[in-house]
């Protein structure tokens, strides 16, 4: 909605437009923190190189990696990845960085979070020393700074700074019986008054049961999970 991939899939594609691309190997990685980012990165590079010959692939773990594979072997100019998949397949030889000239390191705060900071490192040292790395996060962490003052040099920082106030939340914590749970939700549920609300359950199953609950009362009430 910011328009942040489209921020470096411009230039990026501008910038390969006036090399010799004749040559199908990687030279535009993209490391993302989860699945869903990784394939709508492919999507933009893909609606927007739709007149040139690059081709775009996306790597990333929960699926076939045989399709994946073939992808690889036909040749591509740009590839979009999560972590961990990447560098098994750079380790069992699937993949050669060894030709990539832009690096983009998207979300890295979340890349953070999840765990994947080791397995960046690992991946950026299969890649050459000279070459364009931009990094997308919404906090500078320590380990986001020393990952820059490591793999970079001379970086340019560039903040974007809102001025928008920040959403205060007021968070609450009630203790209660596992059998007096639901009785308690409704009770909130009854002496706010709330246009929508978003309930976290542990389990599919529990999400299952709380939605036969609210249909119980007559309550409009949709349920999203991995089995829907």
């Amino acid at each position: 909605g910011t328009g942040k991939t489209a921020a470096f899939v411009l230039p990026i594609l501008e910038n390969l437009l006036k090399e010799n691309n004749d040559v199908k190997k990687i030279k535009v990685l993209v490391l993302s923190p989860t699945r869903e980012l990784a394939i709508q990165t492919r999507d933009t590079f893909k609606i927007f190189s739709e007149n040139t010959k690059f081709k775009c692939g996306v790597v990333l773990g929960g699926v076939n990696q045989k399709s994946q594979i073939n992808v690889l072997k036909n040749g591509i100019d740009i590839l979009v990845a999560t972590p961990g998949r990447l560098l098994d397949l750079t380790n069992r030889h699937f993949v050669k960085l060894d030709m990539v000239n832009t690096l983009v390191l998207d979300e890295a705060d979340t890349m953070l979070d999840m765990g994947f900071i080791n397995d960046v490192k690992k991946i950026i040292n299969f890649m050459p020393q000279k070459r364009q790395t931009l990094l997308f996060s919404a906090t500078m962490a320590k380990e986001i700074a020393e990952l820059t003052n490591k793999f970079m040099t001379d970086p340019i920082t560039i903040k974007i700074e809102s001025n928008e106030v920040p959403t205060k939340i007021k968070q609450l914590l009630y203790y209660v019986d596992k059998e007096n749970k639901i009785n308690l939700l409704f009770d909130i549920l009854n002496a706010k008054d709330k246009k929508s609300t978003l309930i976290f359950t542990k389990t599919k199953h529990g999400a299952d049961k709380l939605e036969k609950e609210f249909n119980n009362y007559n309550i409009k009430v949709s349920v999203i999970h991995g089995d829907k």
